[in-house]
């Protein structure tokens, strides 16, 4: 079975995982190639950036709606927590991004005992510049078209590694789709240009 998903990461690294400037990136603003605006309060009001949120191999960014009303949402961020300790020992950062408020968010990490952070972006900054929703727009996100970025994987320089979209996700579970990309990135590792 391993062989299997490592076979099919391969396929998906090749078709997800780009260096910076390279093609694929359509629905990603040019100037976040390099550098990463993900900043925000998380679910205690602490302010978090990229710097404190990613691991020696980078982040691991998931998009969503609400994780308070959402059920999409709250299954993936459930699924994520699942697998947040083995992404940390990979030396993966996790993160996720949702446009409640910290005290909803709150309430869904103390419910859920999540493990990681979620920080509000209320205003769809932070999923509007990488393409997940329009900005400022909660009403149009991933799971509503299917070609906007679900997950991301950005790596320690800030640079985007690879992209999950809505509708890959429909085609295998979150985390076999997650861990076939990362463990083929770290079988090939894409270096930024």
């Amino acid at each position: 079975m391993r062989a299997i998903l490592q076979a099919f990461g391969m396929a998906l690294a090749v078709a997800l995982a780009w260096p910076a400037g390279a093609h694929g990136q359509s629905n990603i603003d040019e100037g976040l190639r390099t550098g990463s605006p993900v900043e925000g309060l998380d679910a205690s009001h602490t302010r978090r950036s990229f710097t404190d949120l990613k691991g020696k191999q980078g982040l691991i960014v998931a998009f969503g709606k609400s994780a308070d009303w959402c059920p999409i949402c709250q299954r993936r961020l459930v699924e994520l927590n699942q697998a947040a300790p083995q992404l940390r020992a990979q030396g993966y950062g996790l993160a996720g991004v949702t446009y409640d408020d910290p005290d909803k968010l709150a309430s869904f990490t103390q419910r859920r005992a999540i493990s990681y952070p979620l920080l509000a972006d209320s205003s769809g900054a932070i999923s509007g510049a990488y393409g997940a929703a329009e900005p400022g727009d909660s009403k149009l996100h991933a799971h509503d078209t299917g070609d906007r970025p679900a997950l991301l994987i950005i790596g320690p320089d800030g640079v985007i590694r690879g992209s999950l979209k809505e509708k890959d996700l429909a085609k295998q579970g979150v985390m076999e789709a997650l861990m076939a990309m990362v463990e083929a990135m770290e079988a090939s590792p894409v270096k930024a240009q």
